[in-house]
């Protein structure tokens, strides 16, 4: 088996990449930060997601000769100006909840008509093959409401409406939210150059 340590200990985001990575067959072992017994928490100051991506990636590559993928993700919201962008684990405040996140925005954004509501998932993952670097971008696009509806996913998932459904993230099941999501697209790519590289 091929194993890549994930510079995350978010669970959720874990079996997310587990379950893309493995759609087809089983040659993936995708552990996290502490199932790797690696501490690695850098302060995420890039102000791209590029950038974060990068400094989780090259922190954690540290700890370990295994294949690294590190990413960033957020939410940009285009009537917002893109916020809350870099910021969307944060938007409420530091130590913020989904709720409270999820709940900021939404008093942003109640006032604006929903055909302006408009937003992007981003996701941009830095993949660390021996000691070359590589970057890779998945992008989905949808709405946001303001009520949040479902019970999957985490995140900004139940308020983000996505139109081939007619669903919010948080109400597809794992299998259609891995065909669309940013993560899903992004993580695909991944595959596509750990295939190459590693022939």
């Amino acid at each position: 088996m091929i194993k890549i340590v994930v510079a995350s200990n978010n669970q959720h985001k874990i079996e997310e990449i587990k379950s893309i990575f493995n759609e087809d067959s089983n040659q993936y072992e995708i552990i996290s930060l502490s199932d790797a017994n690696i501490i690695s928490n850098p302060d995420e100051i890039g102000n791209t997601f590029k950038k974060n991506a990068k400094i989780k990636a090259i922190d954690t590559k540290k700890y370990t000769n295994s294949i690294i993928i590190a990413d960033d993700s957020g939410l940009l919201v285009k009537e917002l100006k893109n916020q809350p962008g870099v910021y969307s684990k944060r938007y409420a405040g530091e130590k913020a909840t989904d709720k409270d996140n999820n709940d900021k925005l939404i008093n942003a954004i109640k006032l604006v008509p929903m055909n302006k509501r408009q937003a992007s998932f981003i996701t941009v993952i830095c993949l660390i093959i021996k000691e070359k670097i590589f970057y890779v971008k998945g992008e989905c696009n949808g709405t946001i409401v303001t009520n949040p509806i479902g019970d999957n996913g985490f995140g900004y998932d139940p308020i983000f409406y996505v139109k081939e459904y007619n669903k919010t993230f948080a109400q597809l099941s794992e299998n259609e939210k891995n065909m669309i999501s940013h993560r899903g697209k992004a993580i695909r790519e991944c595959k596509k150059l750990l295939e190459k590289e590693l022939v």
